[in-house]
């Protein structure tokens, strides 16, 4: 094939290694129509752990084809199943089972006009393809990656580390291939980011009008979508009716990406395509044409936005400009549970105190997105406490240093009208899964520093390794507060 040329390319190849295991998968034929997922679950949970479960249904009638296929966590599982339920009646057919095992690459980089019956032609020549599909976005129009699915690993592998080594040029631009892990893998990490408030407000007389929002939430989208290229897998856009702000969901195609350009919002304190005008965003739904709705009319007509974005043109708070004062960012939160370091819990704050000064104490410090008062309800204690939300790390590590600042007086005075005595306490919130852990290590902690009290006391009463600041103990964090409430979502 004409368009495919081979270059030189030096990158460390890839192995066998352990990064590379599979589910196994187990392809279930002849299934009765009416069984269910659920069905299959309980049937073949007695193997090992189930990791996924996926029953082909037809586009049309949305009726099962009676073929499933079920992963499991290792191959002993999957062999066992197979042993076991071959042959077997599932309610009223005979089900044949057999192993399905193939090596799925990722694929990216793709010209818009790629053509997939050329590029499985041409892998075609290293290895067994048995499908190759590149991704189709809403409105069908081809997005810049796609799969294939080869039928032995070794030759995935080896196809694979020919890439590196004399990489595929189809259509002008170099193709990038990689190992596609199956989702219980690709959960571990996300790669998905929330982008809230990046935008200034919508004007209120726009608010109630269905084809501006509309027209706008497509155009931030196609905005995001041009700037970020080839790093988005998905984009989703909403203007918020309250605020009236827009917000996005974005899903890049690795956690690296994701990072990346989470790394610009903390340095810029923007949306990282920020900068746009209201024409430009009408000018891309004219070059990709209007969303269209399930049944394949289109959402509006051009004519019936233009208005609205020659408005908002002309408006000196132009929504597509992408600059706010309230803008926050934030990473999908992995399976790992690791805390967000923008989030600080402010402890012994006096119960006199009102929420304007705490926020105008702890804003000297960084911009604050949120702040949330937690006043206790025991009669008894005298003090509240409260969860601030920093726009960046920065801010929030900056506030850690700068509020024990003994030597700023200025601070110093501020402490003493806010906090009981005097005395600040401050610290990073933390997830139950790590509150837990910390909290067990300082158990482990306190019967080693009593083991030493023990063995030291005779040496000098008065000093005691237990006499620790009770106040910033991680068991001080308070139990009604749950971390994941806190996180924006």
């Amino acid at each position: 094939m004409q368009e495919f040329k081979e270059e030189s390319l030096q990158q460390k190849p890839i192995t066998n290694g352990k990064q590379y295991n599979l589910q196994k998968i187990i392809c279930l034929e002849n299934l009765d129509k009416e069984i269910t997922e659920n069905y299959l679950f309980c049937k073949f949970k007695e193997f090992g752990k189930v990791c996924r479960i996926k029953i082909l249904k037809d586009q049309k009638t949305k009726l099962s084809t009676g073929k499933a296929f079920i992963t499991f966590s290792n191959p002993e599982s999957a062999n066992k199943a197979i042993e076991i339920h071959s042959n077997k009646i599932f309610i009223k057919n005979i089900i044949k089972i057999k192993s399905f095992f193939s090596f799925r690459i990722f694929m990216h980089h793709l010209p818009q006009n790629a053509d997939s019956k050329e590029l499985q032609k041409e892998f075609s020549k290293y290895c067994t393809v048995q499908k190759l599909v590149i991704n189709k976005d809403e409105n069908g129009k081809q997005q810049s990656y796609g799969f294939i699915q080869i039928e032995k690993k070794e030759d995935g592998i080896n196809l694979i580390n020919r890439s590196y080594k004399n990489p595929f040029i189809h259509k002008g631009k170099i193709l990038k291939l990689e190992q596609y892990y199956y989702e219980p893998e690709n959960k571990i990490e996300s790669a998905t980011v929330y982008f809230k408030n990046f935008a200034p407000p919508l004007p209120q007389h726009l608010i109630a009008k269905v084809k501006a929002i509309s027209s706008f939430e497509y155009g931030w989208s196609l905005i995001i979508r041009e700037y970020l290229n080839n790093q988005v897998k998905d984009c989703y856009v909403h203007i918020d009716r309250v605020t009236r702000q827009p917000w996005a969901k974005i899903t890049f195609l690795n956690i690296q990406f994701a990072e990346d350009n989470i790394t610009k919002c903390n340095l810029l304190r923007t949306l990282p395509c920020f900068n746009s005008n209201a024409l430009n965003a009408l000018e891309l739904i004219k070059k990709y044409g209007p969303p269209t709705n399930s049944n394949g009319s289109q959402k509006f007509q051009i004519q019936q936005i233009e208005q609205f974005f020659e408005e908002m043109y002309k408006d000196p708070f132009d929504i597509f400009k992408g600059e706010s004062d309230n803008f926050f960012f934030s990473l999908v939160q992995s399976k790992k549970d690791e805390p967000d370091v923008r989030l600080l819990i402010i402890k012994n704050i006096q119960k006199n105190v009102t929420k304007e000064q705490i926020s105008e104490f702890l804003g000297q410090f960084g911009k604050v997105i949120r702040l949330t008062i937690k006043i206790n309800k025991r009669q008894n204690i005298q003090v509240q406490q409260c969860f601030v939300y920093y726009q960046t790390s920065q801010d929030s590590i900056r506030a850690l240093s700068e509020i024990y600042d003994d030597s700023n007086s200025k601070i110093q005075q501020q402490k003493k009208e806010i906090f009981k005595n005097g005395r600040v306490v401050a610290k990073f919130l933390l997830p139950k899964k790590l509150k837990k852990r910390f909290m067990e290590l300082q158990q482990e902690g306190s019967n080693l520093i009593a083991d030493i009290n023990m063995q030291f006391s005779d040496l000098d009463e008065n000093i005691q390794f237990s006499d620790l600041d009770e106040d910033i103990q991680f068991s001080d964090l308070d139990e009604d507060i749950s971390y994941s409430k806190l996180i924006f979502h």
